[in-house]
């Protein structure tokens, strides 16, 4: 629960200054479900930008789902092909979602980052208890 705690801390921290980044990432196969949510800080770090990230992936093969949870540092800079990126994770938890019809159907109805947002509300409030 520690690092669950750590990586909410990093996520709300990122989400109230006035520079970050958000991307939200989903790919759907007939068997597989890859969707990610990331937060970075945005600051200068040398030439580079760098700072705090968090990030939420959900990952469902062969009929069961995972959560994974990252948070840390990164630092990318640019390069003559587009830029080259470091991250350097402090905080990493895994939960097994595991193989439940409901939860199953929830993860495959996901289509934008609010759906991915109520998953990741839904199974961090399940997790306090």
């Amino acid at each position: 629960m520690e690092r669950i705690i750590q990586w909410i801390d990093a996520f709300n921290q990122i989400a109230r200054s006035e520079n970050n980044f958000h991307s939200f990432y989903i790919e759907k196969g007939e068997d597989f479900i890859d969707a990610t949510l990331t937060l970075e800080e945005v600051a200068r770090v040398e030439e580079c930008r760098g700072g705090s990230y968090a990030a939420a992936t959900v990952t469902l093969r062969g009929g069961k789902a995972v959560l994974e949870m990252a948070s840390g540092r990164y630092k990318k800079c640019p390069t003559q092909s587009g830029y080259n990126a470091e991250y350097t994770d402090t905080t990493v938890e895994r939960i097994e979602l595991g193989d439940d019809p409901e939860i199953l159907n929830f993860i495959k109805s996901i289509k934008n980052e609010g759906d991915f947002v109520a998953l990741l509300e839904a199974v961090l409030q399940a997790a306090a208890r």
